[in-house]
C-alpha cells in the first residue's frame, strides 16, 4: 500500500475518535502580561511579577504573555481550565512573540529529583505552553501526571528543554497514564538526565511528537511503555545514550516489551534515528504501518531505510554548540547541515488527520511561526524537514 493510502486509512479512526468535533476558534480572553523586571509590564494590564501568579488568575480563553527574563519558579498547573470542553477555551502560556527566541528562561529553584519538576500539569485541560527555555530542574522539565490526575489536550510547543534531571531522574518530559491528545511540537530536548521523553504507567495517549529534535540525553531519546499510543512523526533522535552503562536503555526509540506486544500502537513516520550509543530502535516498535524512517543501516525492521553516515553529528547538524561553543548549554542549536538527511525528508503532518485548526502549529519550527514547509533542495519542491529546525 502507498504511504498516502495507508495514512488515509489510519486517519479515519483518528478523526472519528481522537479529537471529536472540529475545534472552534480560540477564545478572545484576557492577555495577562508577566515581567520579572518591570513592575508595570510596560503599561500592559493586568501585570504580574511571576508566571505562577498569572496562571492562578487565568480563565478559559486567556493568554499569558511572558516578557524576556529569567524566572526562578516552579510552575504548578493543578485543575487549570478543568471545565474546558473545546479549543475555544484553550489557555496559552507563551514567551512574548516579540521577544528574541530563547530569552524567556524558567529555572526552578529546587535541584532535587523528587518533586523537582519545572512545570507540572495535574487535572488540567486545553492548555498550551510555548516558547520557553526550561533548564536546571532537578527532576523533569515538564511532568504530566496521570490516572485520576491526568490531563487532556496539553500542547507543548517550540520549547527548549536542556540540562534538567540527573542520573536518577528523567529530565525532559514524562507523561503518565491517560493524558489523551498531548501534542509535543517543534521542540529541542537535549542534554537532559535519563530520557528525553518518557511515558510512565502501562497505558495512555494518544500522544503526538511531531517535528522535534531529541539529542544527547543520558538514556534514550523516547521511551514508550507497554500500551501507550504514540505517534512519532518527523523527529530527529540523535546522539542519545550519553550516560555510562546500559540499564534503562541507551537508544533512539525504546518500546517496552510485554507478553502482548503492540507495535501498531507506536507509529513511526519519517523520523531520523541515528548515532544513539547502544542502537537506534529497540523493542516491539516496528510493523507494516511504519514508513520512511532513517537509520545508519536501515536494518532495524519494516519502515526503515539506510542513511549512511547519519551517525556523524556533523553530517546532520551545523553549529550544534551554538555561539558559546559549548555543548549542552542553553544556546545550542540544531540547524540542518548542508546536504543533511533532515532536509526535505519529512511527512506533511497536515495530512495526519489532526484538526485543521492545528495546521498553523505544524507549520512553525523552533525559531518562528510560518516556517514550514520551505524549499530546501535546489530544483525540488517545498517539503517539511525532519527535526525542530526548518532549513
Amino acid at each position: 500500500m502507498t504511504r498516502t493510502g495507508r495514512l488515509a486509512l489510519l486517519a479515519v479512526p483518528l478523526v472519528l475518535g481522537l479529537l471529536g468535533a472540529p475545534a472552534g476558534p480560540a477564545g478572545a480572553g484576557t492577555v495577562r502580561t508577566v515581567s520579572a523586571s518591570d513592575p508595570t509590564c510596560g503599561g500592559a494590564t493586568p501585570c504580574y511579577a511571576t508566571i505562577q501568579a498569572a496562571i492562578t488568575a487565568a480563565q478559559a480563553g486567556d493568554t499569558i504573555r511572558i516578557r524576556p527574563g529569567t524566572y526562578v519558579e516552579q510552575l504548578s498547573l493543578s485543575g487549570v481550565n478543568a471545565g474546558a470542553t473545546s479549543e475555544a477555551d484553550r489557555i496559552v502560556i507563551e514567551a512574548d512573540p516579540a521577544a528574541p527566541v530563547g530569552s524567556v528562561v524558567l529555572t526552578p529553584p529546587t535541584t532535587q529529583c523528587t518533586s523537582g519538576h519545572g512545570v507540572r500539569f495535574q487535572q488540567s485541560k486545553f492548555v498550551t505552553l510555548r516558547g520557553l527555555t526550561i533548564t536546571g530542574a532537578g527532576g523533569q522539565a515538564i511532568s504530566l501526571l496521570g490516572g485520576n490526575n491526568q490531563n487532556q489536550a496539553i500542547h507543548l510547543e517550540r520549547l527548549r528543554l536542556v540540562g534538567n534531571g540527573s542520573s536518577e531522574c528523567t529530565g525532559g518530559i514524562t507523561i503518565a497514564r491517560g493524558n489523551p491528545d498531548t501534542l509535543i511540537l517543534n521542540s529541542l530536548i537535549y542534554a537532559n538526565g535519563r530520557n528525553g521523553v518518557a511515558t510512565i504507567d502501562a497505558d495512555g495517549g494518544p500522544h503526538w511528537l511531531i517535528g522535534n529534535t531529541i539529542h544527547g540525553n543520558g538514556w534514550s531519546g523516547v521511551r514508550v511503555t507497554r500500551s501507550h499510543v504514540v505517534w512519532l512523526v518527523n523527529n530527529a533522535l540523535t546522539g542519545n545514550g550519553t550516560a555510562a552503562g546500559s540499564t534503562g536503555g541507551r537508544v533512539g526509540v525504546s518500546r517496552e516489551g510485554s507478553t502482548s506486544p503492540d507495535p501498531a500502537g507506536i507509529h513511526l513516520l519519517n523520523n531520523l534515528v541515528c548515532g544513539n550509543r547502544l542502537g537506534e530502535i529497540d523493542g516491539p516498535a516496528l510493523d507494516a504501518t511504519d514508513s520512511e524512517n532513517l537509520t545508519p543501516t536501515g536494518a532495524e525492521g519494516p519502515g526503515v531505510s539506510a542513511s549512511p553516515g547519519c551517525d556523524a553529528t556533523g553530517s546532520v547538524y551545523q553549529n550544534l554548540a551554538g555561539p558559546d561553543g559549548l555543548l549542552g548549554t542553553a544556546d545550542d542549536d540544531v540547524p540542518p547541515a548542508p546536504g543533511s538527511p533532515l532536509i526535505d525528508r519529512g511527512l506533511d503532518p497536515r495530512t495526519l488527520g489532526l484538526d485543521p485548526a492545528f495546521n498553523a502549529l505544524l507549520e512553525a519550527d523552533l525559531q518562528s511561526p510560518d516556517a514550514r514547509p520551505r524549499l530546501g533542495t535546489a530544483g525540488g519542491t517545498a517539503a517539511f524537514d525532519i527535526g525542530a529546525r526548518e532549513v
